[in-house]
């Protein structure tokens, strides 16, 4: 698991469990959001925002937003694309790569964090990774 603990970046321990890759930090670090509600939309968004940057071939780092990966696809296709057609791209994606990890026998209890992230306290604050697994399950069900 990358260096960024999920007992200390809640958004990110969300996006850990729920990714398709594992605890892949390139495309769900959330470092601030005000409530667990914020967390879920932005983990979310960035699942998405990264399925179509690889998709694309575009690196995450550069941040691009929806609006702009559409212009790229419309200019170098000659499409029309907007941001709605970016986001279905991106739940695409993501819908085939879960496919793909529950045919390799991937079921929902994988899109979990290990138990000790909630149960053992990370000094010097004593965080844990206090999110409900129906929030979780939420993060995944608003991609489909």
């Amino acid at each position: 698991m990358p260096a960024h603990d999920p007992r200390v970046e809640i958004g990110t321990g969300i996006g850990y469990a729920t990714s398709t890759q594992g605890a892949d930090h390139t495309g769900v670090i959330i470092y601030r959001a005000d409530s667990l509600e914020q967390m879920v939309e932005a983990t979310r968004l960035n699942h998405i925002k990264t399925a179509v940057c690889d998709t694309m071939g575009l690196c995450q780092m550069t941040e691009p937003s929806l609006e702009v990966m559409a212009k790229l696809a419309s200019g170098f296709y000659g499409w029309e694309w907007d941001v709605e057609e970016v986001t279905a791209l991106g739940k695409s994606v993501l819908r085939e790569e879960r496919a793909f990890n529950r045919a390799a026998g991937l079921g929902p209890a994988t899109d979990r964090l290990p138990h000790f992230f909630k149960e053992e306290a990370l000094p010097p604050n004593q965080g844990t990774f206090n999110v409900p697994d129906s929030e979780l399950d939420r993060v995944i069900e608003l991609l489909d």
